[in-house]
């Protein structure tokens, strides 16, 4: 290829920098660094390409109403003051934005809830009580022995394991096991 050719994509890339950065392909970008010019390109290029900040939303200062004479022109008032009040336009994107952080907020949130409520749900696990003892109370779901036999509180209680309606179950009884075997 000519020199000429070159001289001529390098013309190309340089105009495409000044002019219109974000139509700089990668071969212009390759002219770009022949020239030292490179890292330039790719900012260039990728500023002209990068979406416009959002507007800043700021809070309007107060307000403080005058005394209007009732028979006085509005226009005249709102002329006046319009460089105090906020926009619709600002007024509309707090409220956008204050709205879109409570849907994000309250999907989290009851995500949360519904993972809680499954956790509580679950049972909670057995604890050992030791030894029954007459008048010691007993929560639901805890173990203890009575008598060489092991007893299952099904709600919490104080009555003896094996009397009628005592809120225990019989879970191995009294020589059901023979550690022979």
């Amino acid at each position: 290829m000519s020199e000429q050719y070159f001289k001529e994509l390098a013309t190309t890339a340089l105009e495409k920098l000044s002019k219109a950065p974000g139509t700089l392909d990668s071969c212009d970008l390759e002219q770009l660094d022949i020239l030292g010019r490179g890292d330039e390109g790719r900012r260039a290029k990728a500023a002209a390409l990068a979406p416009p900040p959002a507007p800043a939303v700021t809070a309007a200062p107060a307000v403080v109403a005058e005394p209007r004479d009732p028979a006085g022109d509005d226009a005249d008032y709102f002329t006046k003051h319009a460089a105090e009040a906020a926009t619709v336009g600002m007024v509309e994107a707090v409220i956008d934005a204050a709205l879109d952080l409570h849907r994000k907020v309250g999907v989290k949130y009851r995500a949360l809830e519904k993972r809680i409520a499954a956790l509580e749900a679950k049972p909670k696990g057995l604890a050992w009580g030791g030894i029954w003892n007459e008048g010691e109370a007993h929560a639901k779901d805890t173990l203890a022995t009575r008598s060489g036999s092991l007893w299952l509180a099904e709600r919490d209680t104080v009555q003896q394991p094996g009397s009628p309606d005592s809120g225990w179950r019989l879970i191995l009884k009294r020589g059901a096991f023979d550690e022979r075997r």
